[in-house]
C-alpha cells in the first residue's frame, strides 16, 4: 500500500469460533466453537499479518467484522427468504434447528457501518469492530416474527420463545462512541 495511512479487513464472523483467544470480542452462550478449522486459522492468520504489518509500516488496521447480514440480494435458501417464501404460499416452514440463533443485521446497516468505519478512520484505533444488533434470535423467533409481519398466526413451535445458542456481536464499542443510531438506523 504505497502512500496509504490504513486498511479496513471485511472477515466473515465465522473467525470467532476461537473464542479462546481474547482477540476476538465475541459473545456466545455455549462454548461450541472450532478453534482448530482451517477457516478459523486463516481469519485469525489474516488479522495477526494485518495487524502487524499495519503495526510496522504506521498505519491502522480496521477489521470490520460483520455479523449475520440479511436482506435483498440474498440467496432464496437462507433462512429469512424460505421462511417468508413458505409463509406466503400456505406452507409451514420446514426448520431443523429452533432454537439456533445468530446476531442478524439488516444489510443497509451493515452498509452504513461500513461507510461510518471508512468516514472516521483517521480517529479510530487499530481494532475489530462488530456490526451487529447485539443480540440472539433464534431461528424459531425469526420465524414467529415472519409470521406475525405476514399477519398470520405462526404454528406453536415458532410462537413460543426459544432459549438459543449461537453468536451475537459485542457492540460495546459502537455504543461508547454513540454510533448505534447512525450506522443501524435505531
Amino acid at each position: 500500500m504505497t502512500g496509504g495511512t490504513g486498511f479496513i479487513g471485511r472477515p466473515t464472523v465465522k473467525e470467532l469460533e476461537g473464542k479462546g483467544h481474547k482477540l476476538f470480542l465475541l459473545v456466545r452462550k455455549k462454548n461450541e466453537g472450532n478453534l482448530f478449522s482451517a477457516l478459523y486459522a486463516a481469519k485469525a492468520s489474516l488479522y495477526w499479518l494485518g495487524s502487524k504489518v499495519a503495526a510496522d509500516r504506521g498505519m491502522k488496521l480496521i477489521w470490520a467484522r460483520i455479523f449475520f447480514a440479511y436482506g435483498l440480494g440474498q440467496r432464496a435458501q437462507s433462512l429469512i427468504p424460505y421462511v417468508m417464501s413458505s409463509v406466503r404460499r400456505g406452507e409451514v416452514p420446514q426448520l431443523k434447528n429452533l432454537r439456533g440463533g445468530n446476531d442478524f443485521v439488516y444489510v443497509d446497516d451493515v452498509a452504513r457501518a461500513l461507510r461510518m468505519l471508512a468516514e472516521k478512520s483517521r480517529s479510530l484505533e487499530s481494532a475489530a469492530y462488530n456490526s451487529g444488533s447485539g443480540r440472539l434470535t433464534s431461528v424459531a423467533g425469526v420465524a414467529g416474527h415472519i409470521y406475525h409481519l405476514e399477519r398470520q398466526a405462526a404454528p406453536t413451535e415458532f410462537s413460543v420463545p426459544q432459549e438459543s445458542s449461537g453468536f451475537y456481536a459485542n457492540i460495546s464499542k459502537i455504543k461508547e462512541r454513540n454510533w448505534l443510531g447512525a450506522a443501524f438506523g435505531y
